[in-house]
């Protein structure tokens, strides 16, 4: 076992050995070593049980135009695939590596290149499932020199050099924890009989290349654990507290795993960090950095979430919204709408031959697949209360269709980020126009207006956080995904309804 990997424990005391210190004391290089096991020890048994393992911050992959979420890619949770075991992975690992992968290799509209094109990876930090700190300070550029092919020997995952025996084709590129000797050497006794040693250790990283097993890219987050229903005497909690000591007690974290020879270096083979599926190019060279031509550096990262990640997932941070609706000055508002105002919102240029495009909008804080806006996200609804025992009657105003040409022209085909309103022409005609008789010309009435968040996926596969906050026309959102906006106004009756009344009544 190399030294920094030890915990800081002997046959005599498994569970954790240190130092005591008292007066006169004779401490010995070992006794150091001991002092150094245990806090290295303890430190990452912390970070792996407690803060978890994953990409911390950073690797960002650069040299290559990374597949934005899911803008292109369809249906993010079509297909399922089987991707290269991790090395050392768990079982709960395993499948959540296997769950709703994302296909990056054959999409149309992904921002991927496929000219070759060398790669770098940014300044970084995470933790392995050894809880040790893979630190990369500065940006580097993947080549033989700093990356490793792992390939199974007898069912274990060993390293080999790139060379021009590795074959293109697909590939998971992880980063890993890894040491090397550094500083001067100096006599490892008196006598001067004995191997020179280095005065000191330098923590460095490794990046290593494994073949995918799939063309698919798996999930790199772990699936929710499942687990048996149980009651306790805290049942009055709003979690099942019964639940969650069931996920504790079966959440041991493993020991460190030893590192392993790979010259110069003692590299955590066995404790990869996954950053991105890739695709070689051609025959890697010696002293050449390595050639890619496709990249998915999201699917397989699995993330540590820190205090500030988790706060922005409760405010919704990385939800999509509505930004804004077109009628958003009368929303809730105690004064009635003129009905000629309401009428000019019907005043809009022609959709088609049958239809007519309304100035009924909503705008979203980001894109939204075009697939997922149908006429049954929205609805439009007339109440209006009997003059004879005061029953309200409902009419939904009959939308024809939703325009969906998106305010930014650079989205892909397939997203938008606003949708307008249509409805037939003849039902303006005879409703707002008021060539005859007209239902909205007897009274006055409420218009209500939902938006069905639920319905709308944004470009991550998310459903819009659509829920209206009090008065407040917009922005929407409650933190969690999906929700419906409901809006609501009066609006007065037509003048020409209230003149013909009038005259009735001087009559």
């Amino acid at each position: 076992m190399n030294s920094m990997e030890k915990t800081g424990h002997d046959q005599t005391c498994p569970d954790g050995l240190r130092n005591r210190f008292f007066q006169r004391k004779r401490m010995l290089a070992k006794d150091f070593q001991i002092e150094q096991d245990y806090l290295n020890g303890r430190r990452r048994l912390l970070s792996r049980s407690v803060l978890g393992w994953g990409v911390v911050y950073g690797f960002a992959i650069e040299g290559a135009k990374e597949i934005a979420g899911c803008i292109g890619a369809g249906d993010p949770h079509a297909g399922k695939g089987e991707p290269a075991q991790a090395p050392g992975a768990t079982p709960a690992g395993n499948a959540a590596a296997q769950a709703a992968p994302i296909d990056t290799s054959s999409k149309p509209d992904q921002a991927s290149s496929k000219a070759p094109h060398e790669l770098s990876v940014a300044a970084g930090f995470g933790l392995d499932a050894g809880g040790r700190e893979a630190v990369l300070r500065e940006a580097v550029t993947l080549t033989a020199e700093n990356t490793l092919l792992l390939v199974r020997v007898n069912g274990v995952w060993s390293p080999r050099r790139i060379d021009a025996d590795m074959k293109p084709g697909r590939y998971m590129l992880a980063v890993h924890y890894a040491e090397r000797v550094a500083g001067t050497t100096v006599p490892a006794s008196f006598c001067c009989c004995r191997d020179e040693q280095w005065t000191h250790s330098c923590e460095t990283v490794i990046f290593s290349l494994r073949s995918l097993e799939s063309e698919l890219c798996g999930c790199g987050e772990p699936e929710c654990p499942g687990a048996p229903c149980a009651c306790d005497a805290c049942a009055g909690d709003p979690r099942s507290h019964a639940r969650l000591v069931q996920w504790a007690t079966a959440r041991v974290a493993a020991e460190a795993s030893h590192l392993r020879p790979w010259d110069p270096f003692q590299v955590a083979l066995d404790a990869p960090i996954d950053l991105a599926c890739v695709q070689i190019a051609g025959v890697p060279e010696r002293c050449k950095p390595l050639e890619f031509v496709d990249i998915d550096a999201s699917s397989p990262r699995r993330l540590v979430k820190t205090n500030d990640a988790l706060y922005d997932l409760i405010r919704g941070c990385d939800l999509t919204h509505i930004e804004k609706v077109s009628w958003g000055p009368w929303h809730r508002n105690r004064t009635p709408v003129e009905f000629n105002d309401f009428a000019a919102f019907f005043n809009a240029q022609d959709l088609d031959k049958d239809s007519l495009l309304t100035k009924f909008s909503v705008l979203f804080s980001g894109p939204v697949l075009r697939e997922s806006v149908r006429r049954d996200v929205m609805a439009i609804t007339v109440q209006m209360v009997d003059g004879g025992t005061g029953w309200v009657r409902s009419r939904r105003i009959p939308i024809s269709a939703l325009d969906t040409t998106p305010s930014n022209k650079s989205l892909p085909t397939n997203m938008t980020d606003q949708f307008t309103v249509a409805v037939a022409k003849r039902w303006v005609r005879d409703e707002i126009d008021q060539s005859g008789e007209s239902y909205l010309s007897e009274r006055d009435f409420v218009v209500e207006i939902e938006v069905r968040g639920d319905l709308i996926e944004d470009c991550s596969g998310q459903t819009v956080d659509a829920n209206a906050i009090g008065r407040r026309a917009y922005p929407t959102g409650n933190g969690s995904p999906g929700g419906t906006y409901f809006s609501s106004f009066k609006v007065k009756r037509s003048m020409r309804s209230q003149a013909e009344d009038s005259e009735r009544t001087a009559r």
